[in-house]
């Protein structure tokens, strides 16, 4: 019975697997007052970054704010308008847009007439013997 019972119980269940220094409660009292009196002790250092910081950042959010106000309402204060465009306006870009609609669609049918051309041509030299007068004369 004891055997079975040494084969259930684990071996670091019967001993403490950790150590307490010696005299560690004794001194412990006393290293804390060392730690306290040595704090107490030494000068603390005023730093000016943690002091500063909140206040430029609130006068950079106040320069903000007052950019966006200036400049939100420039137009409003001066009495400007924004302009509608007026139909002369809308009709003016409206045949600018075909102008150059009509420019673009004849360049590009030019560019394909061309082409067909040359692929004509390409088509006689392969399929009938010619000679360079007689394609000079057809491309001209």
């Amino acid at each position: 019975m004891k055997a079975q019972e040494e084969l259930l119980e684990p071996k670091w269940a019967k001993k403490m697997p950790y150590k307490v220094p010696e005299n560690y409660f004794e001194e412990f009292p006393t290293r804390i007052q060392k730690r306290i009196t040595e704090e107490k002790k030494q000068p603390k250092h005023l730093e000016l970054w943690p002091i500063v910081k909140p206040y430029l950042s609130l006068a950079a959010m106040m320069i903000f704010v007052a950019g966006g106000v200036y400049f939100g309402t420039r137009g409003f204060l001066t009495g400007q308008k924004a302009e509608i465009p007026s139909e002369n306006t809308l009709l003016a870009d409206a045949v600018y847009f075909d102008e150059a609609t009509l420019a673009t669609e004849y360049q590009d049918n030019v560019m394909n007439k061309t082409i067909e051309k040359a692929n004509e041509n390409e088509k006689i030299l392969i399929n009938e013997d010619i000679s360079i007068s007689d394609l000079e004369q057809t491309l001209n």
